[in-house]
């Protein structure tokens, strides 16, 4: 990213968040041991052995993608469709969606390129409908088992179709119970004008629930049944966060998904593009905040009046939950299926095809030492300022994690006899403290919003209790019962 964009990036965060915020986060940034990130790009000999291979496969799904075009820049388009006829695995389509209203411009380009015409359909639309509805266009000439979406001005790297099937594949031959996941998605990074600097490896968690309502993590590649996205389709009153408010109801009709933990898509930065300037598109952002609000009632029908608003960082959303998500039937209930004997954490929750669901056995939050600002002493952002994002502004997003800090938790009543084994005295809570700058009159109102939230009083244990041992003893026993563990961003308890 150039030196340009980082300032008018800083410059913005300043805007909305202040020097003393971006202060905290300049220094997480700079003092965050930072990858060495060498892309992967099979060389043709690799290729080779992959069609070889791939024609031995006992699924060879069709994968249809989908590339909406408006008025697309040639070489951006032109490098894409490079990128999709070089795939390894050969069973694709490529429809192109052309809301440009032309009269075939880019028709007559893309008809110009030495690529195999039959498996290339361009399709054009007579007039813009927008992102949803240009994309929903093309899906509907979509002939595959599965489809891809890609943007316009992105990149493939030739082997992501074949790893994805090859994937497939594995499962299907290994584990008799394995289902064909519904969406599929693997990690991403960026790609410059020149599609020969790649940079910004984004290594993606498992499927995460929490993670998704609060932020489109899995953004880029996704690859959907047909079925599925045919019937969801994208709705045209979220353009900017389309893909986004798909995820979401993919998730609340308890769709199965699959991450692939390899880098496949290539996300290509240049001036005015959402992945070089986040301020540049915050259309997208508060459209995101509108699918993430109205996730809420898909996927927590019994809540009462959830609200979601937009924390300091864009693209990352916060909720107020007005009831316990512990006892509410909802988007926390679902189970895991593990898709492999391999020693891979690749994962698919799948709450439809199974009969037992996993529960949250546990709410956390941020421990801090000292002050507000200070470092935190445990769980998943262990060592960071309690004043800084962390790598993709995790410290903010409501998530599952694998470790809760005993000082800040709470657990659901089937959880106390775990608690009581591993602690070695009963559960007792009382009212989790805020600090909040509250407006004349909000009181009664933040009451409301957080009368439910309680933790485990730890001040009833010993003085000299080893609190991040019995953390990670509590927090293992939890997970080994079948219970997730939920980090909550806004809880937050400053010790001495």
């Amino acid at each position: 990213m150039s030196t340009k964009t980082n300032i008018n990036k800083t410059i913005n965060y300043i805007k909305k968040n202040g020097l003393k915020a971006t202060f905290f986060e300049v220094t997480e940034r700079i003092t965050r041991k930072k990858e060495c990130y060498i892309p992967h790009h099979p060389s043709d000999d690799d290729l080779g052995a992959q069609r070889r291979e791939s024609r031995l496969f006992d699924y060879k799904p069709l994968i249809s993608v989908v590339v909406p075009l408006y008025k697309s820049e040639k070489r951006y388009l032109e490098a894409l469709i490079y990128s999709v006829a070089g795939q390894s695995y050969e069973n694709w389509e490529l429809i192109l969606a052309d809301g440009s209203g032309e009269r075939g411009e880019l028709g007559r380009f893309i008809a110009s390129l030495p690529v195999p015409r039959e498996k290339i359909r361009y399709a054009d639309l007579g007039g813009n409908f927008g992102i949803s509805g240009n994309s929903n266009k093309g899906i509907d000439l979509a002939c595959g088992d599965y489809i891809a979406l890609l943007d316009h001005d992105d990149l493939l790297e030739r082997d992501a179709f074949f790893e994805i099937v090859n994937r497939l594949n594995r499962s299907l031959k290994n584990k008799g119970r394995f289902t064909l996941p519904d969406v599929i998605y693997t990690d991403e990074d960026r790609c410059g004008e020149c599609n020969c600097r790649f940079w910004g490896p984004v290594r993606k968690p498992d499927y995460n629930p929490e993670y998704l309502l609060s932020n489109n993590y899995i953004c880029h590649l996704v690859v959907m049944k047909t079925e599925v996205l045919k019937k969801l389709r994208f709705r045209e009153e979220f353009n900017g966060a389309q893909d986004h408010d798909l995820l979401l109801r993919a998730a609340a009709e308890r769709r199965s998904f699959l991450h692939i933990p390899k880098i496949l898509y290539h996300w290509r930065v240049f001036s005015g593009s959402t992945s070089g300037n986040t301020a540049g598109k915050l259309y997208a952002y508060e459209a995101g905040k509108k699918a993430a609000a109205e996730s809420i009632s898909f996927i927590m029908p019994g809540a009462q009046s959830v609200s979601a608003y937009r924390t300091k960082h864009v693209g990352v959303y916060g909720f107020d939950f007005e009831s316990d998500p512990m006892v509410t039937p909802s988007f926390f209930e679902y189970s895991e299926m593990k898709n492999d004997a391999e020693s891979s954490k690749e994962s698919i929750r799948d709450s439809a095809k199974e009969s037992a669901k996993a529960k949250i056995g546990a709410l956390g939050g941020l421990v801090v030492k000292g002050a507000p600002e200070g470092r935190i002493l445990s769980g998943p952002f262990k060592g960071m300022s309690a004043a800084a994002g962390g790598e993709g502004n995790g410290r903010f997003i409501m998530q599952e994690c694998d470790e809760l800090d005993i000082r800040n938790i709470r657990l659901c009543k089937e959880a106390y006899p775990i608690f009581k084994r591993i602690v070695g005295v009963s559960y007792e809570d009382f009212p989790l403290s805020f600090k909040a700058d509250l407006a004349a009159g909000d009181e009664a109102k933040f009451k409301k919003i957080h009368e439910w939230e309680r933790i485990f009083d730890y001040e009833i244990l010993p003085g000299d209790t080893d609190y991040q041992k019995l953390s990670r003893e509590l927090s293992k026993a939890l997970k080994d019962a079948g219970y997730r563990l939920v980090f909550m961003p806004a809880w937050e308890t400053v010790v001495r």
